[in-house]
């Protein structure tokens, strides 16, 4: 099992789920590239995009590794034989992939359970 960690500024009760993909701007803009609902994590909570930084809480969960594709090693070559971002990730997910990382992202296509969250502003 890994640690990630996802940043909202929804306030998710048990589990954070991918329903509420691109409703706000930073997933607006991946949502173009494929409506597959998904969620974005990471694995070193001190290394994420700028604009998660203002964010009020921070989500810890856990996945098994072994139930995510490797993008970055692409042993099955799906990145390589996929034309569009969109059909990548339908070749992940339609393989039974929970999600897909790489050295600092994982991205989830089902609900995940937190774990433990953290309030880190207050708005």
């Amino acid at each position: 099992m890994i640690k990630i960690y996802h940043y909202s500024n929804k306030d998710f009760r048990k589990y954070i789920k991918p329903d509420y993909f691109g409703e706000n701007h930073y997933s607006y803009n991946s949502e173009q590239l494929s409506n597959i609902k998904r969620s974005y994590f990471y694995l070193n909570k001190n290394n994420i995009e700028i604009h998660l930084k203002g964010c009020k809480f921070c989500y810890i969960a856990e996945v098994d590794k072994k139930e995510l594709y490797d993008i970055d090693l692409d042993y099955r070559n799906f990145k390589q034989t996929s034309l569009t971002a969109d059909d990548f990730i339908r070749k992940v997910k339609n393989n039974d992939y929970e999600g897909i990382y790489n050295n600092n992202q994982v991205v989830l296509f089902y609900s995940t359970k937190i774990k433990n969250k953290k309030t880190l502003t207050k708005r």
